[in-house]
Parts: structure tokens; C-alpha cells; sequence
């Protein structure tokens, strides 16, 4: 009977846990991906332009905040020009994309679990 219990109740705990794994990756990337917005538009008021963190000296301090890259969901900045700039956080084993512009538009494949 208790072995019974035991395996409804892993049935159940099992995918709601993958579920709240895939949901704290996707949350991580929207929250990293809108720090990196706001520190493109501060970069931008001051300087009159936007930046590709990559290229600071630390890395990324040029927008204030610290690298944001983790082991499973990576983050680039691309299209960088005076006027304009993408965002994007990668999850490289299921290829999910979240990107974000500097019109403050939502784009990629990766939707939320």
C-alpha cells in the first residue's frame, strides 16, 4: 500500500518539477533579458548611443550589471548600432530564443511553460 502511495505521488511531484525547472529558466531569461534593456537605455541617455556589452572592459559593466551568462541559457547582444539594438537569450539544448529590442518588442520561439 505505501509503495502505492509512493509511486502516484512521483507520478505527480516528477513532471510538475520539470515544469518549475523549465518555468525558473524562462523567468531568469526575461529578468536578465530586461536588465540588459535597461542598461542599454541608461548607456544610450548618456552617451547618445547604444553598446554592445560584450565589448566592455570588464565585460558588461559598460550597461551596469554584471555577466549574465549561465551554464544552460546564454545571452548576446547583436545589431548593435546608434539607434538600435537586440537582445537575446539562448537555451541551447531545446533551441529556445526570448529577444528583446530596444522598442521594448518581445520576439523568439521560447514561450513560457
Amino acid at each position: 500500500m505505501v509503495a502505492a502511495v509512493i509511486a502516484i505521488l512521483a507520478g505527480v511531484a516528477i513532471p510538475q518539477y520539470g515544469k518549475a525547472v523549465e518555468r525558473s529558466r524562462w523567468f531568469t531569461a526575461r529578468d536578465l533579458l530586461l536588465t540588459i534593456y535597461a542598461g542599454e537605455q541608461v548607456y544610450q541617455t548618456t552617451n547618445s548611443k547604444y553598446v554592445d556589452p560584450t565589448t566592455c572592459t570588464p565585460a558588461w559593466r559598460c550597461i551596469y550589471m554584471d555577466n549574465p551568462d549561465t551554464a544552460e541559457v546564454t545571452y548576446s547582444v547583436s545589431g548593435v548600432t546608434k539607434a538600435k539594438f537586440t537582445a537575446k537569450a539562448t537555451y541551447t539544448p531545446k533551441s529556445q530564443v526570448q529577444t528583446l529590442d530596444q522598442d521594448r518588442t518581445w520576439g523568439g520561439t521560447w514561450a513560457m511553460p
